[in-house]
């Protein structure tokens, strides 16, 4: 395999997750150090795609920085949504695991209805302050310690991301099914009833939301995946267990499953989201509940 095939598998691969950064720059490293055709090379002359390699890695870490967080609103970037998930799923498949009984998660996929309108008429820079009054009631309508929605744990804190856009995503662990629906009717009545002022005439501007909603039911069926992946690619152990060595085909298997749950998670929010705009905007539409 070429040094181009190899280096445009591991730049795709860190398109993925913003996680795997820093991972992508060893595996690149190593592969030079292992090829006996590329050792007599000085590593900061090695190109690809015409460019210095160096110069290429420093670009990718940039661009994953950007994926990683958003500046504007302060909120993760939709990279680092799936980074957060992978914790927050693992964390719950634990719990699962522990009670036997099923646990729930809930995501609000939520977009600004006629954003333009706003940028148009008031400039970017008001633009810009409505979407973070959005970013703002969405963090201040998912309280920890609200026992009727959210578990108040702090490895179960809510997951937040700017999608990009006028798009934010929110998954969090419910108590109960339907919990999703009241979480999604809280930040809607927040938005509903937030003024937020236009500099220099006085005046203030009222934005709408469109708020798709999906539940799922996390189940002994996960579990059991999990630890499949677990036990058949595990290379050591440590502290007693609680920390597990995974192989690289061990780790990409899981990391293709977790992004697997994500997706099937935040899709039909998305599909959901969609729907609530083609049917008049300003309202909510939930995807129907189903085990992953």
């Amino acid at each position: 395999m070429s040094l181009d095939d190899i280096l445009g598998g591991l730049l795709k691969r860190a398109t993925v997750s913003a996680s795997t950064a820093g991972s992508v720059v060893s595996d690149i490293a190593r592969f030079v150090r292992s090829s006996p055709e590329l050792l007599a090379r000085n590593w900061h002359l090695i190109r690809y795609e015409g460019e210095p390699l160096t110069a290429r890695v420093r670009q990718l870490t940039a661009h994953i920085q950007e994926l990683n967080h958003d500046f504007l609103t302060g909120l993760p970037g939709r990279r680092r949504a799936f980074d957060d998930f992978k914790g927050k799923y693992i964390s719950v498949i634990t719990d699962v695991e522990a009670c036997g009984e099923p646990a729930y998660l809930a995501c609000l996929f939520i977009d600004a209805d006629n954003f333009k309108y706003a940028n148009d008429t008031y400039g970017h820079a008001f633009g810009d302050l409505v979407l973070k009054s959005i970013a703002d009631v969405l963090k201040s309508n998912t309280r920890k310690g609200d026992d009727i929605i959210y578990v108040t744990e702090e490895k179960y804190e809510t997951v937040f991301a700017r999608q990009g856009g006028d798009e934010f995503i929110a998954i969090g662990r419910i108590a109960n099914p339907k919990d999703g629906r009241i979480w999604a009717e809280r930040v809607h009545k927040a938005m509903d009833e937030l003024q937020i002022s236009v500099p220099g005439n006085g005046s203030y501007y009222h934005q709408t939301v469109s708020i798709g909603v999906c539940e799922t039911a996390v189940t002994q069926d996960n579990v059991a995946v999990y630890r499949k992946i677990i036990k058949e690619h595990s290379i050591m152990n440590r502290r007693g267990g609680r920390e597990v060595i995974l192989s690289r085909e061990g780790r990409e298997l899981l990391e293709d499953w977790l992004l697997n749950r994500y997706d099937a998670l935040r899709k039909p929010a998305d599909d959901a989201m969609y729907r609530a705009k083609q049917g008049g905007r300003n309202r909510i539409e939930e995807h129907q509940p189903s085990a992953f």
